[in-house]
């Protein structure tokens, strides 16, 4: 019995030594003339190591005890803070005093204390969209704002609506979603719970990976090369991670019901509520794909409820190459797609009946 023991202790550490070496950062050193191999290195693997892109967002970004970071507050047109993303064309943004983007006229017009008819909750697809929005629906006689954030997730929204948005008493909340950021969904509740800042949380960046807490994570941590040797090697006996996830049933279910609490909240203030689904240009492009589940199984189960839905597939599947209402590098929606949901957003407000009817 203790041979046995003995045999399969020893194994596992081989094992281990394995995976160990294998999560080590092999490098081939090749002859840039001839290509032979010169040389073989070994190093220690660097700890995570953010794009460039996002380190120059990140200087314009802060934390935020509730929705966990923004935008750095009554950013003018003066600050020349000028954001560039893949092929999404470069430009100065501005930002209220709380830190939401929005465009100067739209900022001064809030500001001014006039009303706002028309506010957006969601993440990147309805934050880039604000200037355009914003636009369009002045045109048409109607006031808008945006309280939406990239890389938001569905309990953030919920948040900037309570908080922000009802208080602003506007005629109409359009809820955007998208089809990939209620997989966000867990990675804010397990921030919630803790009582450190969302950078420090989340690798020193707004959008890096999480970092785990408790025995030996803290104690490897101050030695970072070290801390990535071990989580590689966990990675590798563990691609899927450990400890239990959310089910594909159980996310759906959470987003529905993130999406039920904050029409119930609306419509008891008095003010119309528009789930607005935005598909992803995979979607559009490519067809439909088992990884992008969300709206199929959650349309049905809102539309039984009575959430008030646009579902901007069916507009954009009149499109002869849908392609063309995205960034062709950039997988958000263009000023084209923007334009078109824009357009079925004042058509469902103009022939809808009047709002303020409690949910019962």
């Amino acid at each position: 019995m203790h041979r046995f023991i003995r045999d399969i202790l020893l194994f596992c550490l081989l094992v281990l030594t394995v995976q160990v070496i294998v999560s080590l950062d092999w490098k081939i050193v090749r002859n840039l003339e001839t290509g032979k191999a010169t040389a073989l290195r070994i190093g220690i693997p660097i700890p995570y190591e953010p794009a460039p892109e996002i380190r120059a967002v990140q200087k314009y970004q802060v934390e935020h005890p509730e929705l966990g970071f923004l935008w750095k507050p009554s950013i003018s047109e003066r600050d020349n803070v000028v954001v560039a993303w893949g092929d999404v064309p470069a430009g100065a943004i501005t930002t209220d005093d709380i830190g939401f983007a929005n465009s100067k006229e739209a900022v001064a017009y809030r500001e001014s204390g006039q009303p706002v008819d028309i506010i957006g909750i969601g993440a990147s697809y309805i934050g880039g969209a604000q200037k355009l929005f914003h636009e369009y629906f002045a045109l048409n006689g109607y006031s808008y704002y945006s309280f939406a954030h990239g890389r938001f997730t569905l309990p953030q929204y919920n948040i900037a609506l309570e908080k922000y948005a009802l208080p602003e008493k506007p005629k109409w909340i359009i809820y955007g979603l998208n089809e990939v950021s209620f997989a966000l969904i867990p990675d804010f509740e397990a921030w919630r719970k803790t009582e450190i800042g969302w950078f420090e949380y989340h690798s020193g960046t707004w959008c890096g990976p999480a970092i785990k807490r408790g025995f030996p994570y803290d104690q490897l941590r101050a030695c970072p090369r070290l801390n990535n040797v071990y989580l590689n090697t966990m990675n590798n006996f563990f691609p899927k991670g450990l400890g239990k996830k959310p089910s594909q049933k159980e996310l759906v279910q959470k987003t529905e019901r993130y999406i039920i609490d904050a029409w119930k909240k609306t419509e008891s203030h008095g003010i119309g509520f528009i789930l607005l689904l935005i598909p992803s240009k995979v979607r559009m492009v490519q067809g439909p794909s088992p990884a992008l589940y969300l709206f199929d199984d959650l349309v049905p189960r809102l539309s039984r409820a009575g959430v008030p839905i646009i579902d901007l597939r069916d507009t954009y599947k009149q499109v002869e190459d849908p392609s063309l209402l995205y960034f062709q590098q950039d997988a958000h929606w263009n000023q084209t797609g923007v334009y078109r949901a824009a357009r079925e957003i004042l058509a469902y407000i103009e022939t809808a009946l009047p709002k303020g009817k409690k949910i019962e």
